[in-house]
């Protein structure tokens, strides 16, 4: 026992520094990728509170499939992207900054043409929405907030690829702040639009899924403009 904890001491002055720096990259990482995922739990909360009850339920059930479903398909697309960070991070080890900017733009044509393929499979699980849930309203709920966030699939993948580019270079903050962000306009959204508030009409579950749209395309926006401007990339 005690020749273990030794070794531990060991390996932890050894290993202190590279462990604090992995903490340092890998938590704001970790946040950011969380972010995509609050937008569809907050969605599923927030809807729950829709009156009458048996709407907010049903809006709760909707909601919960059709996330689970688009997340199923777009997965795909986030493995291309997450090949990125690793690209970049080769570049820059080697220096060669001019590769790292060609990563940047093949991932945004890359999330371009995926989200290509993924929306018509999209559109092929929409159709057939009914296999995947029972109930005619909660059918009808879902398909249509399925069919509202499927517009979301573009700006969410080439977030992705952006976020994973910035990664890669290192700069992990930003990206996870900008995510953040985007998190907190999309409960605002939610706010306004799911229970029509200050004046806009209260759209329900649909509102829920113009909120994420909305969402992730300020994320993307916000991404871009901050890769083009800053002095640092």
């Amino acid at each position: 026992m005690r020749t273990s904890l030794n070794k531990m001491q060991i390996y932890w002055r050894l290993y202190r520094k590279e462990i604090k720096q992995t903490l340092l990259l890998s938590t704001p990482i970790i946040i950011g990728q969380l972010g995509n995922i609050l937008m569809g739990l907050f969605d599923n909360a927030m809807v729950g509170g829709i009156t009458p009850v048996e709407y907010g339920a049903k809006a709760v059930a909707a909601a919960g499939v059709s996330n689970a479903l688009f997340f199923l398909v777009t997965v795909l697309g986030f493995g291309i992207m997450m090949a990125v960070s690793t690209l970049v991070s080769i570049s820059k080890a080697k220096r060669d900054y001019e590769a790292c900017g060609g990563y940047l733009k093949y991932a945004i044509v890359s999330a371009f043409l995926a989200s290509l393929v993924l929306t018509a499979l999209l559109a092929v699980v929409i159709l057939n929405f009914d296999v995947f849930v029972q109930g005619e309203e909660i059918q009808a709920l879902g398909k249509e907030y399925l069919l509202i966030i499927t517009f979301s699939t573009f700006p969410l993948l080439a977030g992705a690829g952006i976020k994973n580019f910035t990664d890669g270079l290192s700069f992990t903050v930003p990206a996870m702040v900008i995510t953040l962000v985007g998190v907190v306009l999309n409960i605002f959204l939610n706010w306004l639009l799911i229970y029509g508030n200050w004046g806009f009409e209260a759209l329900g579950l649909s509102g829920a899924g113009y909120a994420t749209v909305i969402s992730r395309v300020f994320i993307l926006i916000t991404l871009l403009v901050y890769v083009y401007s800053a002095k640092k990339i």
